[in-house]
């Protein structure tokens, strides 16, 4: 049996690495560092809302580029956002 990653799993995996290390853990540090209540919730609802758009973001992306994942036609995918 071959257990190695596809092409289009491969790249799955960097982007989810990519926005993990660019977007969420920059914003994990400040929330460590922050000295009051009111600074935590507004990290963590910055946090959400990234967490949120970029992982939409990287959906609609991937779909769009790999439609087959979806059992679509290229041009088929309808890109959102």
């Amino acid at each position: 049996m071959d257990f190695a990653l596809s092409e289009e799993q491969r790249l799955l995996v960097e982007t989810a690495r990519r926005f993990v290390r660019t977007e969420l853990m920059p914003l994990e540090r400040e929330l460590e560092h922050a000295v009051d209540a009111d600074h935590r919730h507004r990290i963590a609802v910055r946090l959400r809302r990234c967490r949120a758009k970029r992982a939409q973001h990287d959906v609609n992306r991937l779909c769009a580029e790999h439609p087959a994942w979806l059992g679509a036609e290229p041009g088929q995918h309808e890109r959102h956002g």
